[in-house]
This record gives structure tokens, C-alpha cells and sequence, in this order.
């Protein structure tokens, strides 16, 4: 019965045969001597020691007689003919219509000796050299959600890296998660060639219950949802992300709150909980998991970061926008420079501070109170048109901004050359702050003006 030149040679190392193995290949034939599972001679064979006898025979003896007779070391010389034997062979490995008979009662020529390398070294000095790992893992790319299965074929002499991978197979039966983590470059790839061209393992394709399938895609999915999950949380706000929403009141929430609030959403995905979940839903879980961890942890060791979110929470729960506590702090520093720019009558600097303060705090109508003025001292907005805006924006402000608003719209009325309105705007203003020195003081010079 024939066989692939492959297994035919290792099954003969493995048995310790005798005889002649013949390798056919169209009308070639290559003859291999074995003697108690040891190559003896080899012939015909194209490019044996070629590197040593550049006119060589294909004649294992003849040839390795004229590489030594040449001057090449004897170690050399075996290794070189090893190699060569080995990649022949390799070559065969997946061609068609290439295979080997044995003939128990065939003789090697007289004055034949065994070649000091063994057959599994020749067949790994072979792989190694006409399928280096990087050629061999690009094939099985293609092959990774296959599954390795081993035949039961012992992998007697063929190294390490062929007994991990036996192990593992029957382990881990999918080519993926045999060659987890293997370098491109690694010789277990070239070891998995091997076994496949010895029929130690076979590459098959999964063939899954359609059942199993759908909840595999199910949970893949769910893996998927939980990844995503992960990504969001580390983008929202922490309290946010832990679920607490808007209310006009937060007093309750304190360390303790925090703490079991943490512990309502993160126990589903904690990893005593998700134990006996598949690997990459275990993964997914645990980055949810370990998010939701470090969400309390910078929440429990900044109570200022607490303080801010909470009155995140309630300016929202009551429609108001929330702005944080560094753009405010960055927002009121700008309104200090913009009061002493327009102290002095620099009104272009005034204004651009302004801006800043009104982009960095657009919750502070006094901000966009003095910057309507301004614009309007400076020609870019008329004085009728900066009124309308300040009594729009400080309708519904606090007192602070109304009694500002009330003051720029009676300056700005002056400006109009409309002192009898600035007069009832300054004295409307009296009503709601009776000490305001400028409006006493306006109020004095406008009616001494229209007394005139």
C-alpha cells in the first residue's frame, strides 16, 4: 500500500525496518536503503550535498566519499547530506501524486554504513530549512480555528516543541488556542508541520452543533457589550457611571453610599461570580469589573472630586448647567482682569477676558452682563441693542447680576443721550440696593443735569 514519503520513513524508524523505499513522483523514483529503521544509502536523489560536490550523483555514498575526499569535515559532510535527505522529503509534504512503496527485501549496495543522523533529525533538519516557522505559520493562519486532533501516532525523537504540542492538543483541540501566544519565528510551528506531515495530528475543520453555535455567537456577543461597556465607563462621570442619577438633594451620598452603590453594580462581574463563564466573557466581565473598581477608589480618595460631582448631579437634576470647579476658578480670574482692564478704559483687553470668562463660565449671567456693555463701549453693538441684551440675560439671574444689569443699562442710556430713562434705571436700581455708591452718584448728576 502506498504512503506519503513522509509518514513511510518515520513509520520505518519507528518499526526499525529493513528493505528499500521507493518515492515516485511522475517518472522520477528516488531510493532510500534503510537498515533497522537507519538511512544507509540514498539515491537519485537531485541536489544531495550539492553545497560540498557541485557535480555530486544524487549517490549518498558516492557522494559523501567525494565531499570528504574533498577536504569537507566528516560532521559537516553528515549534517549537509541530513539536511538535504530532510528537505526532499519536505518537499513532498501536501504535493499530489507523489508517494513511496517499501520493499522489505530490498539490499543497499555493498560498502553502505548507517548516516550518523537519525530520521527524526533528518526530517527536522529538513522542515526547518525548506519550511521555516514564519512560512509555515502564514499557511496555518488560514487554519487557526481548525482543530488539531492527534491520530494516537507516538512522535518518538522529534523534540520538545512535537511533545508539547501532542500534549496540547488534548487539551486545547483548536489550532488557535493550541499556538496561543507562539511567536511567528518559533520552532513549534515548524514541530505542528511536522506532526501534520508524520500523521501524528490532523488539521480539521470544527464541525459545530448549530445549538452551540448560536450560544457561542450569543456570548460572544455579550462579550462584545461588556468590552464596550468598559470603554464607556471610563468616559462618563463617576457617578454616572455607577449609576447614581440627578436629584435635587445628594446629602445622603457619602463614602458609605458610595460603597454600596459600588457594590450593586460591580458584584455581577466580579470574578467570583463569572468563574465558570468562558474565557473571553470572563475577560470582558473583569475589565467591567476592575473599571467600576477604580471609579470608587478616585472617588473615595478625593472628596473634592465627591463634593463636585455631586453638585454635577443637582445642577442638573434642577435644569441648571453645570460648570466645574477649574473652569470656574479660570472663568472668575478672568472677570478680576477684566474689571481692572476697564478700570483704566482698556477695553479691548477687558473684552477679550470677558470672552474667556463667558467661555469658560457660560452659567454666570455677571460675566455676559459686562461684556454687552463693553462691546457696546467699544462700537460693536449698539446701546440699544447691548440694553436688550443685559435685561435678557439678568431677568432671571440673582441679585448680583440684576443689580449689575440695572447699572450698565442706565450708563448705556447715557450713552444714548437718553438721561431721563438712565434716571429712572438708576433710581430703579436704588429700590433694590438703597447703598449702591454709583447709582447715588449718577442719580445726583442726572438731575442736576435736567434741573439745568
Amino acid at each position: 500500500m502506498s504512503q506519503s514519503p513522509v509518514v513511510a520513513l518515520y513509520l520505518a524508524h519507528l518499526e526499525q525496518r529493513s528493505g528499500l523505499l521507493e518515492i515516485l513522483s511522475g517518472a522520477h523514483s528516488t531510493r532510500i536503503h534503510l537498515l533497522r529503521g537507519r538511512v544507509v544509502q540514498v539515491e537519485d536523489m537531485p541536489g544531495l550535498l550539492e553545497e560540498l560536490v557541485p557535480h555530486g550523483i544524487g549517490s549518498l555514498r558516492d557522494d559523501l566519499a567525494k565531499a570528504i575526499q574533498g577536504g569537507a569535515p566528516m560532521p559537516q559532510a553528515f549534517e549537509t547530506a541530513a539536511r538535504d535527505i530532510g528537505r526532499a522529503l519536505a518537499l513532498t509534504h501536501g504535493q499530489e501524486g507523489v508517494e513511496a512503496n517499501f520493499n522489505p527485501d530490498g539490499e543497499p549496495p555493498p560498502g553502505c554504513f548507517p548516516l550518523e543522523q537519525g530520521i527524526p533529525e533528518i526530517l527536522r533538519l529538513g522542515f526547518t530549512a525548506e519550511r521555516p516557522p514564519v512560512a509555515v505559520y502564514r499557511e496555518y493562519r488560514a487554519l487557526l480555528d481548525h482543530r488539531a486532533r492527534p491520530t494516537g501516532r507516538e512522535a518518538k525523537g522529534l523534540g520538545t516543541h512535537a511533545l508539547r504540542l501532542l500534549r496540547g492538543a488534548r487539551q486545547s483541540p483548536l489550532v488557535s488556542e493550541l499556538m496561543a501566544g507562539v511567536p511567528q519565528d518559533d520552532p513549534s510551528w515548524v514541530a505542528l508541520d511536522l506532526l501534520v506531515a508524520i500523521d501524528a495530528l490532523v488539521i480539521e475543520e470544527v464541525k459545530e452543533d448549530p445549538l452551540k453555535a448560536e450560544r457561542l455567537r450569543r456570548l460572544k456577543a455579550k462579550a462584545q457589550r461588556l468590552e464596550e461597556l468598559a470603554i464607556e465607563l471610563s468616559k462618563q462621570p463617576p457617578l454616572t457611571a455607577l449609576g447614581i442619577q440627578p436629584a435635587e438633594s445628594m446629602d445622603w451620598l457619602n463614602e458609605e453610599g458610595i460603597a454600596q452603590q459600588y457594590r450593586k453594580v460591580a458584584t455581577p462581574y466580579h470574578p467570583d461570580q463569572i468563574a465558570k463563564m468562558p474565557a473571553p466573557y470572563r475577560a470582558a466581565a473583569s475589565a467591567v469589573f476592575s473599571a467600576y473598581s477604580e471609579i470608587k477608589e478616585r472617588l473615595l480618595k478625593d472628596p473634592q472630586l465627591l463634593k463636585d460631582e455631586k453638585e454635577r448631579l443637582v445642577c442638573e437634576a434642577k435644569g441648571r448647567l453645570y460648570v466645574p470647579r477649574g473652569a470656574r476658578d479660570e472663568a472668575r480670574a478672568c472677570f478680576k482682569r477684566a474689571q481692572g482692564h476697564e478700570h483704566y478704559r482698556q477695553w479691548e483687553q477687558a473684552q477679550q477676558e470677558l470672552e474667556v470668562a463667558v467661555e469658560r463660565d457660560p452659567s454666570e449671567p455677571l460675566y455676559a452682563v459686562v461684556l454687552a456693555f463693553v462691546k457696546a463701549v467699544r462700537k460693536q453693538r449698539s446701546p440699544t441693542d447691548a440694553i436688550g441684551d443685559i435685561r435678557e440675560v439678568s431677568a432671571k439671574a440673582g441679585i448680583i447680576p440684576r443689580v449689575e444689569g440695572l447699572y450698565r443699562i442706565g450708563r448705556l442710556f447715557k450713552m444714548a443721550e437718553s438721561p431721563k430713562d438712565a434716571l429712572s434705571t438708576f433710581q430703579d436700581l436704588l429700590q433694590i440696593a438703597p447703598n449702591h455708591v454709583g447709582a447715588k452718584r449718577e442719580v445726583r448728576l442726572l438731575k442736576k443735569r435736567l434741573g439745568a
